[in-house]
């Protein structure tokens, strides 16, 4: 993706509501954490498991026309469980194509030859028309800090299939991230669907296996836009550990 922002803002690439939206009497410590701070004014709906963003009983979070749309408006959240089953690349694969079979098309394309070798996890939000200069805050936490991940996202069409990803500054946003924690932010567009989308490229040298299964937290929220001034909130499951 990556926006590789400052230090102080990579906990949160995004925001929190600004300071002209909060009550006068509410003011933040000098020690205290921004971006836990920012996550108490979240409305954050949590799934305990990756399975609750299903339609139905069966089906496949690795593609988004099967995954339940969260609708959100201004501080609005939702935070879900999993597990990704194996990370890795490989540059002979191609990247998904879909075709429901009446001419609509869409493609888990990010402009690089090959493609992810193990799970794919989407989770798929609608920005609520009412909402407010949004900007969409994601982030993952997990435990392994080898563990070289991404977070893309794709706008989804009418027939909920993916479009080409989000950029910023030219760049794919949510690519190249890794490590225990991680995230972003990006102004969107109120009333449009997106499919947020978490796969492992890279299990570590550590991991045995590129078949290992590992488990995460992943959190996607729509803030107000201040400017870049935004603070991304921290997903709950990182405050209450």
């Amino acid at each position: 993706m990556l926006i590789r922002p400052l230090p102080f803002l990579l906990f949160g690439a995004c925001g929190w509501p600004n300071y002209a939206n909060l009550p006068a009497d509410d003011v933040i410590d000098a020690a205290d954490d921004p971006a836990a701070a920012a996550s108490d004014a979240i409305a954050w709906r949590r799934l305990p498991s990756e399975r609750e963003v299903l339609k139905g009983d069966t089906g496949d979070n690795s593609d988004p026309r099967q995954v339940q749309v969260e609708v959100l408006g201004s501080l609005g959240g939702i935070e879900v469980a999993g597990e990704l089953d194996g990370a890795g690349w490989n540059a002979s694969f191609k990247p998904i194509e879909y075709d429901d079979g009446s001419g609509c098309t869409g493609s888990l394309s990010t402009g690089r030859t090959g493609d992810w070798a193990g799970d794919l996890d989407f989770v798929v939000v609608e920005v609520a028309a009412e909402a407010s200069d949004p900007v969409m805050c994601a982030r993952v936490v997990q435990p392994v800090a080898e563990l070289g991940w991404e977070l893309v996202v794709y706008p989804l069409n009418e027939c909920g299939l993916p479009l080409p990803p989000l950029q910023q500054d030219g760049e794919v946003v949510g690519l190249d991230l890794g490590r225990e924690s991680g995230g972003w932010q990006i102004p969107v567009t109120a009333g449009a669907r997106y499919g947020v989308l978490l796969a492992g490229y890279d299990p570590g040298p550590n991991a045995g296996d590129e078949t290992k299964t590992f488990t995460y937290h992943v959190g996607v929220s729509v803030i107000i836009g201040d400017e870049g001034r935004e603070i991304c909130p921290a997903l709950p499951a990182e405050i209450s550990r």
